[in-house]
């Protein structure tokens, strides 16, 4: 992934804003940057600047920020494997995420206003409006979501004094990454919650009769037949009076180490023999599964399987979406200053330690969701064959 530029390195452009209660200055952001570039290259006295600066001043809020522009492009450019599912929406607030469509009010079947039964002037198109007939009305209208809402999730860490004489660079250094993969592991946690919400016996694969005369159960394995029922149960399904589109990419979802079976079944195409005399023609045809992919999650049970659109949508209707909070994409670190005053007055510096058990505290905060807009876009199987 190509690395994202930016017109302020200083804030990325927004990104990464100031914290509050810290007066920045742009020399000492570059200089923190360049002490912690020095001592993870090996020099002894950059450490020891280092650890003078983060006891002995308000260095440790350039230091915090150094890292959280280190963190946020990381945090943006790294791979997820929810976006092979879904797609993204931003939310203002942290209320129940809200899809709004049009409610379409002329299916009286008076002429000109749409009627669902007649092809020729369905209600899912605008209106004929004879001449001197008033326009029929339509209104917006909220979706509620399969699923839960915005969270804001996030937690602390303490760094000691000790650590800080320690052992400072490794610590620095190894914060953001950790911190990172929980942040990530918990936006991939929201959307696999709020498809695994979605699953319940209104969509999940029954019995049914493949275009060959193939019988297939309800709640199949993975087989051929059974994939090719799924997207058969897929294609018929509607949303509204109207068929929901089913000819692009799909995704099966599977338990770990099943994703080898699944692929064997989506490319093992039978092929057909001819022969006469001397003369052998093998006769193969077009792969009614090749618009599946298989990924394994750890989200999904063994056994289990769950056919979702590559992308989180089908047609122009979302089916999943990751929601986050618009101006919080992504998460937060802050630096904790609960360090107290001296005797005779000033501030202590946050890295001295705070007031009760000298330990400083890095926090981690972000707001993040998974909906489910379209279940009817989604087919699962428990694997039972019941």
């Amino acid at each position: 992934m190509t690395a994202a530029t930016y017109k302020d390195n200083y804030t990325l452009d927004g990104r990464v804003p100031f914290q509050t209660g810290w007066i920045p200055k742009k020399n000492k952001i570059s200089h923190a940057t360049k002490l912690m570039n020095e001592a993870l290259g090996g020099s002894h006295r950059a450490l020891g600047e280092l650890k003078e600066a983060m006891t002995t001043s308000d260095a440790i809020f350039a230091f915090a920020h150094v890292m959280r522009l280190n963190f946020v492009p990381d945090f943006e450019a790294a791979p997820r494997e929810w976006t092979d599912i879904a797609g993204k929406r931003g939310s203002t607030d942290l209320e129940l995420p809200t899809l709004y469509t049009l409610s379409r009010s002329w299916d009286s079947g008076t002429l000109g206003k749409g009627d669902p039964a007649d092809p020729d002037n369905p209600k899912h198109v605008s209106p004929i409006v004879p001449e001197g007939t008033a326009y029929p009305l339509a209104y917006m209208r909220g979706e509620k979501a399969e699923g839960d809402s915005l969270h804001k999730r996030g937690f602390k860490t303490d760094f000691t004094f000790e650590m800080i004489l320690k052992d400072p660079v490794g610590y620095i250094n190894s914060l953001p990454g950790a911190m990172l993969d929980v942040a990530l592991d918990t936006e991939e946690f929201e959307v696999f919650s709020a498809l695994k919400a979605g699953l319940t016996a209104a969509n999940a694969m029954v019995g049914g009769q493949n275009p060959d005369g193939t019988n297939v159960p309800a709640n199949p394995r993975p087989t051929r037949a059974a994939l090719i029922q799924a997207l058969t149960q897929l294609a018929r399904r509607t949303r509204n009076g109207r068929y929901i589109p089913a000819r692009g990419k799909y995704i099966i979802l599977v338990a770990p180490g099943e994703a080898d079976f699944v692929n064997f079944q989506i490319h093992n195409i039978s092929l057909s023999k001819i022969q006469d005399g001397n003369l052998t023609m093998d006769v193969g045809g077009d792969n009614p599964l090749s618009r599946l992919t298989a990924r394994e999650s750890e989200y999904i049970a063994p056994g289990q399987w769950v056919i979702v659109p590559a992308g989180g949508v089908v047609g122009r209707r979302p089916v999943l979406d990751h929601i986050h909070l618009i101006g919080h994409e992504a998460p937060e670190l802050r630096v904790e200053n609960n360090t107290g005053q001296y005797i005779g007055g000033g501030t202590v510096p946050p890295f001295e330690g705070s007031f009760d058990n000298d330990s400083a505290t890095f926090r981690i905060r972000q707001f993040t969701g998974g909906v489910l807009w379209t279940p009817e876009a989604v087919i699962w199987s428990d694997g039972s064959g019941n």
